[in-house]
């Protein structure tokens, strides 16, 4: 004679079953459902197309940038990609540049040439996030 399934741990695999079957269905569809940052009310990628900034190394000073915005969106802050020997290194630029104005300062790493990214502040939901515009950088010699 055959022993089955009590209904009992049948009815316990399958819940453990559509559990797991729901993990892995919610893990595989978060890689569809990007989170949204909207500035102005419109996409923030779309406004990194708007952002006009220059950027100069300041004469005679040895680490120091001075970035001018051109455009009319405050830039929150920069991100420098530095270039030395082969090696790339990142540096947070922790001065802000409003619509119109501008920003000086100091930066730690010494290089060959750098690539300056704006970063913007956006919304998603009631919250502020931070957005680097990489497909909006300017490149100086240091």
């Amino acid at each position: 004679m055959r022993k089955a399934l009590s209904p009992v741990l049948a009815t316990v695999f399958l819940v453990l079953f559509v559990m797991i079957l729901g993990v892995i269905i919610y893990l595989w569809a978060q890689g569809f459902l990007e989170e949204h940052l909207e500035k102005f009310g419109r996409p923030i990628d779309s406004l990194c197309s708007e952002i006009k900034f220059d950027a100069k190394k300041v004469a005679g000073q040895k680490n120091q940038i001075e970035i001018t915005n051109r455009g009319n969106i405050d830039i929150f802050k920069f991100s420098i990609k530095i270039e030395k020997d082969g090696d790339t290194k990142f540096e947070d630029f922790e001065y802000s540049a409003p619509a119109r104005g501008s920003a000086r300062g100091d930066f730690g790493i010494i290089g060959k040439k750098a690539t300056i990214y704006p970063v913007i502040i956006g919304k998603s939901g009631s919250k502020n996030k931070i957005y680097t515009c990489i497909n909006n950088g300017k490149t100086i010699n240091l």
